[in-house]
């Protein structure tokens, strides 16, 4: 698949899926900043509610979605038919339960009291009753034996409310988005078989190629410079020196001011060793006498996105709550001696800029690497409420599936893999314009 291609699917999702939500209600449960829900507005749904325990980014939650109610508070201790009452009747239940016991990092034991949160939701489904359904979580959740006890009982318990699912595991770069994330997405209706957008079938089955992603250039090189450490929480929108991308004029529909465009502080012995990575290289180009000594002790394919910079001529690797440091992974600007800001982390998880994230820099990154990518939501919403053609694909993740292999990896590979993206410290550079760039302005 050509990437003119997906650009075309992006245009007519943007066209033709603006209000295939229109009239429908959802509340969003663990709710984080709110990228579900920011995908679930964009195609013209209204978000009633949202319960998220963190008070920064129920104040994002909050100041995104206008017509929200928010519950700051540990979701356990809400009552759902109080919550029915305040906001009436609910069309769609959004949910990104807490994935700290199913995560790979994780303890990964079916009985640990974080999950509590799976529980939780379908006892949201259960009481509100809702026509759809939108879960999302790590791929481990499916993937990983240790966790399949657990994904039995969530999908018996979902399917024994009267749902239809649908169910795999998604890439956000097969839906536009300029990052390679993984995530777990069930979908669920209650009338009705729903079935996903015709790119995660393709994606599936490895039918894109990294030439067709959105790329980090793409994604934040209209944006401002900036110094390390510097930037604004709020400034005016600059038209760029240079053509938009069409990622980065969609990106900027709709915004007026410039929020977020600050970048963390970073001590200066770092600064120096980011000095030293060309574009796409990491650790391995920093020179031995200031490069960490725990590096000098590993091999060189361990820590292969530690002191990473970005490869503006590819998506970037996952964004996590760490992206302000340029220590824990791929967030060092492609050409500028910094870490990425919170407006570009925002750009690589595909917020529109009028979103605007709110607190502390600190937990402003957080949020923002928290988030499920709403460009990715848009268009699975824009399917699960089935008023655009969608696939005929409703993933290969099924209660049968679960069942059949309770000890076992699944008889298939989850979502393919593309070639590694990071440790290239001689092959970093790229050609671009018949000319090769290793200059870091």
């Amino acid at each position: 698949m050509q990437k003119a291609t997906i650009a075309i699917v992006k245009r007519a999702s943007a066209k033709n899926g603006r209000r295939v939500a229109a009239g429908l209600r959802a509340i969003d449960l663990f709710a984080g900043a709110g990228g579900l829900s920011c995908g679930f507005e964009w195609v013209g749904g209204r978000v009633v509610g949202g319960v998220e325990i963190d008070e920064d980014a129920a104040s994002t939650f909050k100041a995104n979605h206008k017509h929200a109610k928010v519950w700051t508070c540990d979701i356990r201790q809400l009552s759902v038919k109080k919550i029915a009452k305040e906001i009436g009747p609910i069309d769609v239940v959004i949910a990104g339960p807490m994935c700290q016991g199913v995560s790979q990092r994780g303890p990964r034991d079916p009985k640990d009291e974080r999950n509590f949160a799976f529980w939780t939701f379908a006892k949201f489904v259960r009481a509100l009753k809702p026509k759809y359904f939108l879960m999302e979580n790590v791929p481990a959740l499916a993937s990983d034996v240790h966790n399949r006890s657990l994904a039995v009982a969530v999908f018996e318990e979902l399917e024994s409310l009267g749902y239809h699912l649908a169910a795999d595991v998604m890439n956000a770069a097969w839906f536009g988005v300029p990052q390679l994330r993984y995530r777990t997405v069930v979908l669920g209706s209650r009338d009705s078989q729903p079935y996903f957008p015709a790119v995660a079938e393709r994606g599936v089955l490895g039918r894109f190629t990294e030439a067709a992603f959105t790329t980090v250039g793409e994604a934040i090189m209209d944006l401002p410079r900036g110094p390390a450490g510097g930037g604004e929480d709020d400034a005016p929108l600059t038209d760029p020196r240079e053509p938009l991308s069409e990622y980065a004029a969609m990106m900027r529909e709709g915004a007026r001011r410039l929020y977020n465009h600050w970048s963390a502080d970073t001590e200066e012995v770092n600064l120096a060793r980011i000095r030293c990575v060309p574009e796409g290289g990491n650790w391995h180009n920093i020179r031995k006498d200031i490069l960490p000594r725990r590096f000098l002790e590993v091999r060189p394919s361990d820590h292969t996105t530690t002191y990473r910079r970005l490869d503006r001529t590819h998506p970037a690797h996952t964004v996590t709550t760490e992206c302000g440091n340029v220590t824990s992974g791929a967030f060092t600007h492609p050409r500028q001696n910094r870490a990425i800001t919170v407006r570009e982390a925002a750009r690589l998880q595909g917020f529109p800029d009028r979103f605007r994230f709110i607190g502390p820099r600190g937990a402003q990154y957080k949020q923002a690497g928290n988030a499920v990518p709403p460009l990715m939501a848009k268009q699975l919403f824009e399917a699960l409420l089935g008023r655009v053609p969608a696939s005929m694909f409703k993933g290969r993740i099924t209660l049968e599936v679960l069942r059949k292999y309770p000890d076992d990896r699944l008889p298939f590979t989850l979502a393919p893999r593309y070639k590694p993206l990071f440790g290239q410290s001689t092959g970093a550079t790229r050609r671009r314009n018949g000319q090769l760039s290793l200059a870091i302005g």
